[in-house]
């Protein structure tokens, strides 16, 4: 049986090499592989040419769609992925289980649903992550 802690518990236990984020992002990956099933789903492996029309024209079939948000580049190009919001839980479900593995514009695409529940906030766009990793002497760095 796997237990979790939380952070707190942790660092009262002393578990060496064992950190609260690495338990996070241990059920992040999971809740990624098996997302619950809710009226935005993601598809994934389009082909560039793709737009919100042919999107629109592919899944108005499985019902009723409230909103496309085709994911673009600065330049405007797509970067071949959008999320298709649904008006009902069912429909997003049916174009869940009907569209996997299915050709779109020549392109084989994959089909889930999305692991939030509201678009990400826009990142300054560039790695913003844990800058004392990137090699040198951490002391030298200014924040």
């Amino acid at each position: 049986m796997v237990r979790v802690l939380r952070e707190e518990q942790l660092i009262v236990l002393n578990i060496p090499g064992v950190h609260a984020r690495h338990l996070n992002n241990r059920a992040t990956e999971r809740q990624r592989q098996n997302p619950r099933p809710n009226n935005c789903i993601g598809v994934f492996g389009m082909s560039s040419r793709t737009d919100e029309r042919d999107l629109d024209d592919f899944f108005s079939k499985f019902g009723e769609i409230e909103n496309i948000k085709l994911i673009r580049t600065p330049e405007g190009r797509s970067r071949g992925f959008a999320f298709i919001y649904f008006r009902h839980l069912e429909d997003a479900e049916a174009a869940v289980e009907e569209s996997r593995g299915q050709i779109l514009d020549g392109t084989e695409i994959r089909v889930d649903f999305s692991t939030t529940n509201r678009p990400h906030e826009r990142t300054p766009g560039q790695y913003m992550g844990d800058r004392g990793r990137r090699g040198g002497d951490r002391r030298s760095r200014r924040y």
